[in-house]
């Protein structure tokens, strides 16, 4: 029996790095019922974040931008500089100052999101990146 190949989708990885676990427990929820992500990972710092980036690859990243110590700014700086395959980055962020978009952006972040206005957006930014092969 031949198997049709178009119908294979690659596992979707997404690690959330947010230090507040109720942001990490409403994002898990929402992706675990309500888009194509295979395997979710939730880390409560950027240090662990990296570690993990560094351990495997994900495909997506949701990064918050006010975390203790590094940045979630920082760990995107990082991240773009790694030679790995690079992931989808989605900063989430209550800080919508243009000049925190505008600079996430030139880092190289393919998405900015207001936590409180766009939080469901990133259902959708998942489910778009889901990869036939």
């Amino acid at each position: 029996m031949a198997t049709d190949s178009c119908n294979l989708v690659k596992p979707l990885s997404v690690l959330i790095v947010d230090d507040s676990d109720v942001i990490l427990n409403m994002l898990s929820r929402l992706l675990q019922e309500n888009s194509d992500a295979n395997r979710i990972i939730c880390v409560n710092s950027t240090f662990e974040g990296l570690w993990k980036i560094e351990q495997e690859p994900f495909d997506v990243l949701i990064l918050d931008i006010n975390m203790p110590v590094m940045s979630g700014i920082q760990l995107l700086r990082r991240v773009r500089t790694m030679h790995m395959a690079q992931p989808v980055i989605i900063m989430l962020t209550n800080n919508t100052m243009s000049r925190y978009k505008d600079e996430c952006l030139n880092m190289g972040a393919d998405y900015f999101l207001d936590k409180s206005r766009d939080f469901l957006k990133i259902q959708e930014i998942i489910n778009n990146k889901v990869v036939k092969v």
